[in-house]
């Protein structure tokens, strides 16, 4: 039985989240561990004096904070257990609290997929998109990770970004292992080359076609000359958000490190469509 992970910033609750972990759960009998987590490295409270240049730490109201915090993460776990039950879905709760990014990690060891929000991020201040966080969880994690957006829409195609590089074979890997019932979906193959190419067949075509052909039922593979944000943006402009994207991205190498964390950034700014990331 696989195990997935749906993680949520306690104080808030993805209903996105919620649906999408509950559904992939369903369509591949897998265990749902809803990870609610409690941040602790710099309570609300403590922003307070530098908020308002006061000299002083207010513990009353400090306290106060933390008591709210936990009443929210208290009523988001009821949410979640009650969308679990109605669903018949195989589940367990575990409530942390300490350093985000730890905690997710150390969840992630024991995980075959995390599934998070787009919008999450520990910092009220952090205006970025993606968050900073969900970036050093995207370069960090131990299993795949899916980024949902925050409307569940049903997933009907599959979008496989390729560049003949070991994480975005491992990505597609990974993908057909742990999500098999998407691999029966409508799918695409695309590689990006430069405009002065002067091969317009895939890299390694031979292999990847008899691999990918082995996994996808219903597979089309294409090369596409130009731009890897462009090509996407055209891609993903022409669906209505059912389709899931899988990347290799945020992989150790430094070219494709900064080639794959331009496109994914993207995708995660720019539309509201699941993103499967994995990387070696």
């Amino acid at each position: 039985m696989k195990r997935f992970i749906a993680a949520f910033d306690g104080r808030v609750y993805s209903e996105g989240t919620v649906q999408y972990a509950i559904h992939l759960a369903k369509q591949t009998d897998a265990k749902l561990v809803g990870v609610f987590i409690q941040d602790l490295t710099l309570p609300p409270g403590l922003y307070a004096p530098f908020a308002t240049q006061v000299p002083y730490l207010d513990v009353p109201t400090l306290l106060k904070s933390e008591s709210k915090d936990e009443e929210k993460v208290n009523k988001n776990i009821k949410l979640f257990v009650r969308a679990c039950e109605k669903a018949g879905v195989k589940f367990e709760v575990h409530k942390d609290k300490g350093v985000p990014l730890q905690e997710l990690l150390a969840e992630s060891n024991f995980a075959d997929l995390l599934i998070i929000d787009r919008k999450v991020s520990f910092y009220a201040f952090e205006k970025e998109s993606p968050s900073g966080f969900l970036k050093d969880l995207l370069a960090e994690s131990h299993c795949p990770v899916l980024i949902v957006p925050q409307k569940y829409t049903e997933i009907n195609s599959v979008f496989l970004a390729y560049d003949n590089m070991p994480s975005s074979i491992y990505a597609i890997k990974m993908f057909s292992y742990v999500l098999p019932h998407c691999c029966e979906k409508k799918t695409q193959l695309v590689q990006v080359k430069p405009e002065k190419a002067a091969s317009s067949h895939l890299s390694n075509n031979k292999n990847i076609k008899d691999f990918a052909k082995r996994k996808f039922i219903n597979i089309a593979f294409d090369v596409v000359k130009g731009s890897p944000e462009v090509m996407i943006e055209e891609t993903l402009k022409a669906t209505n958000g059912d389709v899931v994207v899988v990347m290799g991205s945020y992989a150790r190498t430094a070219f494709s490190r900064f080639f794959h964390q331009s496109l994914a950034n993207k995708i995660l700014k720019d539309f509201d469509v699941p993103l499967f990331i994995a990387h070696v």
